[in-house]
C-alpha cells in the first residue's frame, strides 16, 4: 500500500509543479509591480501613497474635535473668493477651479477653525490640464483669526506652498519680522491624495507629510501665541503672463486637540530662519 501511495505522488509531483509554474505565471501577469517609491513609502518615507498616510493615526491624535469630509454643499461657514463651479463642493471634495489664462488672479476659500494650539490634518490633490504655461501655486495655510492682524502674512503659518506639478513641497513660518521655511521632495506631481499635518504647541511647531515628521521649530521667535483658521489659496500667474488651468481639491479637513500625547517623536530638523521683508500694500482688513 505504501508502494502505491509513493508512485501515485510521484505522478502527481509534475503536474503540481506544473500547476504553481502557470499559476505564478497568472499572478505575474495580473498583480501590478511595486515600484522602489512606493516600498519606501512603507517604511514611512514621503512619496506616493493611495491611499494616503493619515498622520493622526500614526500619532495617535485620537477623534477629531472638527472636520468637514465635505459631504453635501459647502457649510455656510466656508468663506470663499468666487461662487461655484470656480469653488464648489465636487463629488464630495471641496475643489477649488482654477480657469487658464487668467493671470493675476486669486482663489481662496478659508473656515473659522479658531485655535491657538492644535493639530490640522489635511488630504489634498492637484491638477493642471495645460502645459503651455504657468501652473497655479498652491498655498495652504493658517492665518491670524482676527482680519487686524493680517498684515501682509507676517504671522501665517504655510502647511504647503507649490506650484502645481512641482516635486518639492514648501512649507513656511512668519513672525516678528522672521521667516522660518523648509521644503522637501515629494511627489505631489501625482495627482493623487496626499497627506499634510501640522502640530502647534505653546512651545513648538511642528510639519508633516504621509505621517512623517519633516520639521520642528522650537525658537521664541517663531511662537506668535495667534489664534488661527484655514485658508487656502489658488493663485495665478501674474497679469500678463498665461496660467494654466488648474485645481486643487481637498478629501477632507481635520482638526485635533492636543489632549492625546504623540505616540512617536517629533524630533526633527528646525526650519531656516530668515529675515522677512514684504512689499504688501493696503490696509489689513480689506486684504484675503
Amino acid at each position: 500500500m505504501a508502494y502505491r501511495q509513493r508512485m501515485r505522488l510521484s505522478r502527481l509531483a509534475p503536474l503540481t509543479g506544473l500547476f504553481a509554474a502557470s499559476l505564478a505565471l497568472a499572478m505575474t501577469a495580473t498583480t501590478p509591480q511595486v515600484s522602489a517609491p512606493d516600498l519606501t513609502l512603507a517604511h514611512g518615507t514621503p512619496g506616493t501613497s493611495n491611499p494616503p498616510i493619515n498622520t493622526a493615526k500614526v500619532f495617535r491624535w485620537g477623534s477629531a474635535n472638527w472636520h468637514d469630509e465635505f459631504h453635501g454643499g459647502l457649510g455656510g461657514a466656508w468663506n470663499t473668493s468666487h461662487r461655484a463651479p470656480t469653488i464648489q463642493n465636487q463629488h464630495g471634495m471641496l475643489t477649488l477651479n482654477g480657469p487658464g489664462g487668467t493671470g493675476g488672479n486669486t482663489l481662496w476659500a478659508s473656515f473659522p477653525n479658531d485655535h491657538a494650539v492644535g493639530r490640522w490634518d489635511f488630504s489634498m490633490r492637484t491638477r493642471q490640464y495645460e502645459r503651455s504655461g504657468t501652473p497655479y501655486t498652491v498655498v495652504l495655510e493658517l492665518v491670524p483669526s482676527d482680519k487686524a492682524r493680517l498684515d501682509c502674512g507676517r504671522q501665517n503659518i504655510v502647511i504647503a506652498k507649490f506650484p502645481i506639478g512641482s516635486p518639492r513641497p514648501g512649507f513656511e513660518l512668519r513672525n516678528a519680522g522672521k521667516k522660518f521655511v523648509a521644503s522637501t521632495n515629494h511627489g505631489v506631481n501625482t495627482e493623487g491624495f496626499h497627506t499634510y499635518a501640522l502640530e502647534v504647541t505653546k512651545t513648538r511647531i511642528s510639519w508633516f507629510m504621509e505621517g512623517k515628521v519633516l520639521r520642528t521649530e522650537r525658537r521664541p521667535e517663531a511662537l506668535s501665541g495667534e489664534t488661527f483658521r484655514i485658508k487656502v489659496f489658488l493663485t495665478a500667474a501674474p497679469k500678463g503672463t498665461r496660467t494654466n488651468r488648474g485645481r486643487v481639491q481637498f478629501d477632507w479637513m481635520r482638526y485635533y486637540t492636543l489632549a492625546r500625547p504623540n505616540a512617536k517623536s517629533v524630533a526633527a530638523p528646525q526650519p531656516e530662519m530668515q529675515d522677512f521683508v514684504t512689499t504688501c500694500g493696503g490696509t489689513p482688513a480689506a486684504r484675503p
